[in-house]
């Protein structure tokens, strides 16, 4: 070889190996671009079909016997207002007490939490064995009536909820839904609690922005130009928009 053709050569497997390298990080960023969209599209689906299910149930409820009885005693107000203005101890002793069912506390909750979602993004997924719950609650003597028997709550997004993701906003983890509840979880029902929704996070939940490429960005419920923080956005937005009583949440401090 001469030192022209040696020259030659080099730059040669130079220009191939940048021309493979950039065709390698663009064709990485499409294929993520696309399995990102790909799965944040059937996410919202999953919402979109659990939101409607979560309304139809509320309007039933709405045209039962029981929202028509509590009608009574909720001073001029609608049910769900009634008892959304209950204060955490006064409505934990109804509860436990008989005066108020468990399922038309989580209607109502399920009720403000749909309209703080519409306003915020802050709720990521619907569940739907809350329904289930909350009835065989209802069934429960008094005298069985747990800590926190009745009262819905929203778990943020990270905690492993049966039959729901929790991917951290982050495509690597979107692998499936979970199979059991997280002790955590757990823990809260066996205390009596209801999850009824989960919340959104930063990405990796590692981020004073709530946002992430699966399931978008949270708002404020106080100012709309605003976002919620982080890393427990989505719980502080929706229960700053009274739409959840009570909600699941982490630090890293």
């Amino acid at each position: 070889f001469t030192v022209d053709s040696m020259k030659f050569l080099l730059k040669r497997a130079a220009i191939t190996g940048l021309v493979g390298y950039v065709g390698y990080r663009v064709t990485k960023k499409i294929y993520i671009n696309y399995t990102v969209n790909a799965a944040a599209k059937q996410l919202r689906i999953e919402l979109e079909e659990g939101q409607a299910k979560v309304e139809q149930s509320i309007q039933e409820w709405k045209n039962s016997e029981e929202y028509s009885n509590l009608l009574n005693i909720s001073n001029g107000m609608s049910v769900e207002d009634y008892i959304a203005s209950l204060e955490f101890e006064d409505l934990l002793a109804q509860l436990k007490d008989g005066k108020l069912s468990s399922y038309a506390v989580l209607k109502t909750y399920q009720i403000k939490a749909l309209e703080t979602t519409k306003k915020t993004n802050s709720v990521v997924a619907w569940i739907l064995e809350a329904d289930q719950m909350a009835r065989d609650l209802d069934l429960l003597p008094k005298e069985e009536r747990k800590q926190f028997h009745g009262i819905p709550i929203s778990v943020k997004e990270c905690f492993a909820v049966k039959n729901t993701h929790n991917n951290s906003g982050m495509i690597y983890f979107h692998t499936g839904k979970s199979t059991e509840n997280s002790p955590t979880v757990q823990t809260c029902i066996n205390l009596g609690a209801v999850p009824f929704c989960k919340t959104n996070i930063p990405q990796a939940m590692y981020s004073m922005e709530c946002t992430n490429p699966l399931y978008g960005t949270t708002g404020n419920p106080h100012n709309p130009v605003r976002e919620a923080g982080g890393s427990s956005g989505g719980e502080g937005s929706i229960i700053g928009g009274r739409g959840s009583i009570l909600g699941l949440g982490s630090d890293i401090g």
